[in-house]
């Protein structure tokens, strides 16, 4: 063979692999992180790691801190995507504090007894039971429960923006734990069993700051309305609100009764807010906690 043709051929080669990224690693200022041929696990990080290991408060709040992050669906690296999940976009969100886990009956249980709150429905499926059920998430929640509940608390509805960034950090991870395959230690749907657990159930499934079950056990609220696509969406990660309000919001997280497409953080769902099932649950966001001189 021509030694040019070797040297040149070689050349290319060099090039092609300084080219290589790894999996989940940011490019330039406005680039996506790169989608990988066969995805990696994403790399753990403190919080994540501490949340694993237990002995947290269930009932506290964990710190997002600000920065952006990439929101939606990267169909280059996750074959789930949907067309409710386009275009893939750099958001840019302040701090903010993010519950722990879902809201349980024990704490709607004290907005009940202020006469603040109203009740969950009384149907079978709904196990409103605070006493001998206190640890589990309290459901068939709707939109205006879920709010009524927040302001309550001190605190409010998240945004949408702010749930995606709580459950998948800045690596543009698909799932809250990382990029491998869900099992029934990561996270509680259909194939696990067919009721909710108590909060706090799957420690090993934590998000990068330590949330709890993002994906699994019960759907979420957020302050959003309904639309079709992130087209015309902020870029600051405020909700999206429309005036008048739209008929639908939007929900996050999956269901112990979902399945497995619903388990991705950029997923999206929605319904009228008056809508309440057993799958629907509470979690809120407040803004950064003021430091004590």
């Amino acid at each position: 063979m021509n030694v040019n043709v070797l040297k040149i051929t070689f050349a290319l080669l060099l090039l092609g692999l300084m080219g290589c990224r790894s999996p989940g690693a940011s490019g330039e200022a406005g680039e996506a992180p790169a989608a990988p041929r066969s995805l990696q696990p994403a790399a753990e990080s403190k919080a994540q790691a501490a949340a694993k290991a237990g002995g947290a408060e269930t009932d506290e709040m964990v710190t997002v801190p600000s920065g952006s992050f990439w929101m939606g669906c990267n169909e280059e690296w996750d074959r789930g995507c949907r067309p409710t999940e386009f275009p893939y976009r750099r958001v840019e969100v302040p701090a903010f504090r993010i519950d722990r886990t879902v809201v349980t009956q024990a704490e709607y249980a004290r907005c009940v007894a202020d006469e603040v709150c109203a009740a969950p429905a009384s149907r079978d499926e709904c196990a409103w039971d605070p006493e001998s059920r206190a640890a589990h998430p309290v459901t068939c929640i709707d939109w205006f429960k879920a709010r009524e509940y927040c302001d309550w608390a001190g605190k409010r509805l998240c945004s949408e923006a702010e749930w995606e960034k709580a459950a998948r950090g800045n690596d543009g991870r698909i799932y809250p734990w990382g990029n491998e395959r869900p099992t029934c230690e990561l996270m509680h749907n259909s194939r696990c069993g067919d009721e909710p657990l108590p909060v706090g159930s799957r420690p090993k499934g934590a998000s990068p700051y330590g949330a709890l079950e993002m994906a699994g056990n019960v759907r979420e609220w957020v302050e959003d309305d309904w639309f079709p696509s992130y087209e015309g969406a902020p870029d600051d990660g405020s909700p999206r609100v429309a005036e008048p309000r739209k008929r639908q919001r939007v929900r996050r997280g999956c269901c112990f009764r979902g399945m497995g497409g619903s388990l991705r953080t950029s997923a999206r769902m929605s319904g009228p807010p008056a809508q309440d099932d057993s799958c629907f649950g509470i979690r809120c966001c407040a803004d950064p906690a003021l430091r004590e001189d």
